[in-house]
């Protein structure tokens, strides 16, 4: 396994999924005089970042809260195959990489799977972009959009994720997952499986708490339901809270929390980062019982702005932080601490609530939330 190493310079970077997002504007707003526009946009360092009414009920501590958080982000371990949500977010919050990032039209209607030439009279899995493939849709006169088209594709040049397959079970306890390996008529080269690539390219995470709704079709609500990127359109979603007698099933609505939103979506796409059919309580029973260190087999910078007091002097963080421990530190005790609860399934309260623990971490502070 290669080492990934965590730089300090990126730290403003991944700090902007630590924190909340624009509030929900009063209907009086709309009755409100239009302002005029500057003739020059501002910059946004004196704007206030508008953090969840109740996120000091759900947030313990808020500086455990961003070292949990930076450690999710970065972990490669979160991933099924070693995708890491840095992975898409690495170069200046987004995808830069050139190799393999072409996907054939996924989101056509019907879904299209077949690749299609670039300009350059190549493409498709493991092509290598050239300047010279861009753009993708050509047309005679660039002023007018209406002239003949003399290129186009459906193809996107987007981010590659996981291999796919199908999630089964994790073997022993060493973390890997087992994944019934499916034949991708789409995605291989020469018989061998490559990476899937995404229907859509990687936003970039710069300025981020500043979005009402994130995702490109804007799926990320601004309310975080505990569950998925759906806030209050998924009515069914609820959370175990410990009400004093033991844990029930309850709703969370968290308002300025679409990056929380967001954060539920890629660790468990098949596409993105998870294989199929994995649960995020499987997520976080990987992480939280199978002894698995924070970054394990990822070097840590000594220097790190958040996660440098904690590296390991080899890989990793140190033996004495887990991500239970900084789950306990980071939230209200009751959304993790029933006594003796276990469900059904045999999975422990903090398991269960895996999903609602990626989503708060990141709103810790209003520090770095803007490049």
């Amino acid at each position: 396994m290669k080492h990934t190493t965590v730089n300090k310079t990126i730290t403003g970077i991944v700090m902007a999924l630590c924190i909340g997002l624009s509030s929900i504007l009063d209907n009086s707003v709309a009755q409100q005089p239009v302002p005029s526009v500057p003739d020059t946009l501002g910059s946004l360092k004196g704007v206030p970042v508008p953090l969840p009414n109740d996120l000091d009920l759900v947030v313990k501590n808020r500086a455990r809260a961003i070292v949990l958080g930076k450690a999710l982000f970065w972990d490669k371990q979160a991933g099924s195959d070693g995708q890491a949500c840095a992975s898409c977010h690495f170069h200046a919050g987004a995808d830069n990489r050139s190799k393999n990032q072409l996907s054939p039209g996924l989101r056509a209607v019907p879904p299209d799977m077949t690749f299609q030439h670039t300009r350059s009279g190549v493409g498709g899995v493991n092509y290598q972009l050239k300047q010279s493939d861009f753009p993708f849709h050509v047309v005679s006169d660039s002023l007018d959009r209406n002239s003949a088209i003399e290129f186009t594709t459906n193809d996107v040049s987007s981010s590659q994720g996981t291999f796919g397959g199908t999630f089964s079970d994790f073997i022993g306890r060493s973390g890997r997952e087992s994944c019934e390996l499916q034949t991708d008529q789409t995605f291989q080269v020469n018989g061998k499986l490559a990476r899937r690539v995404e229907p859509r390219n990687t936003p970039t995470v710069i300025n981020a708490t500043f979005q009402f709704r994130t995702f490109w079709d804007g799926r990320a609500n601004n309310r975080f339901n505990g569950v998925d990127p759906f806030g209050r359109r998924n009515a069914g979603a609820k959370i175990l809270v410990n009400n004093g007698s033991g844990a029930v099933l309850e709703t969370l609505d968290l308002n300025n929390a679409a990056l929380a939103s967001q954060a539920v979506g890629p660790p468990g796409s098949d596409l993105e980062m998870a294989c199929a059919q994995r649960a995020f309580k499987q997520i976080g029973r990987k992480l939280l019982n199978l002894g698995l260190r924070p970054l394990f087999g990822q070097k840590v910078a000594s220097n790190d702005s958040v996660l440098g007091p904690y590296a390991h002097p080899g890989h990793g963080l140190k033996v004495s932080v887990t991500y239970e421990t900084l789950i306990k530190e980071a939230f209200q005790d009751k959304y993790w601490k029933a006594f003796n609860y276990v469900s059904p399934a045999g999975f422990t309260m903090m398991e269960e609530n895996f999903s609602f623990v990626l989503g708060p971490r990141h709103y810790a502070v209003p520090i770095h939330a803007r490049i």
